[in-house]
């Protein structure tokens, strides 16, 4: 049994013209050309949310460690008196606004004492931030320093110079280049970290 087949050939010349290929090229430039020209704006913008999670991860670890009776040894192997942990920000030392301290409070009066407490980190945001500081502290009486402390046994958060009536610290992050541009990290007295 042989079956019919058909076979239609076209004769229709279908194919892309030449304007057709430098519109696409148009195109494709000019969104490379959007993304480009965006792309610096996206890095620092990135760099700012960065240095947030960065100061909320480094608030948490101090509130580990304090919650968690951590105790420091010193080089020679004996146990150091710690009575929590906690981060301080002085916006008055040199390149205060781009670095903070997470230390030991070696004393137990919940604030950082520079002569007394432990240094246990000093965090530069230039070295994986640059170009973000730290714009300002809001809900406190010093707004140009404030120590965050976390101790144990009962979980306790204590925020130095709080402002009467408030339950909270917000510390503002902003890019050097454009101070309107901000990100925002609140500490509550409760312990709460968040990050806006």
């Amino acid at each position: 049994m042989i079956s019919n087949f058909k076979f239609q050939i076209s004769n229709s010349k279908k194919g892309i013209t030449i304007v057709e290929v430098i519109v696409t090229i148009f195109i494709i430039t000019m969104f490379s050309g959007i993304i480009i020209s965006d792309f610096p704006k996206v890095r620092k913008r990135f760099a700012l949310s960065t240095a947030a999670h960065n100061l909320a991860q480094d608030l948490r670890r101090a509130q580990d460690m304090g919650l968690s009776g951590v105790q420091l040894v010193d080089v020679g192997g004996e146990e150091l008196p710690v009575k929590g942990f906690g981060l301080y920000i002085n916006l008055n030392s040199i390149g205060g606004n781009k670095r903070y301290i997470i230390y030991g409070d070696s004393n137990g009066n919940e604030q950082y004492d520079y002569d007394i407490d432990y240094d246990l980190y000093l965090i530069d945001m230039n070295n994986e931030t640059k170009g973000v500081i730290i714009e300002g502290l809001y809900n406190v009486l010093e707004s140009r320093h404030v120590s965050i402390n976390f101790s144990p046994p009962n979980p306790k958060t204590s925020i130095s110079g709080l402002e009467e009536g408030m339950s909270r610290i917000k510390i503002i992050l902003a890019l050097e280049s454009d101070t309107a541009t901000t990100r925002e990290v609140y500490v509550n007295t409760s312990g709460l970290i968040e990050t806006k």
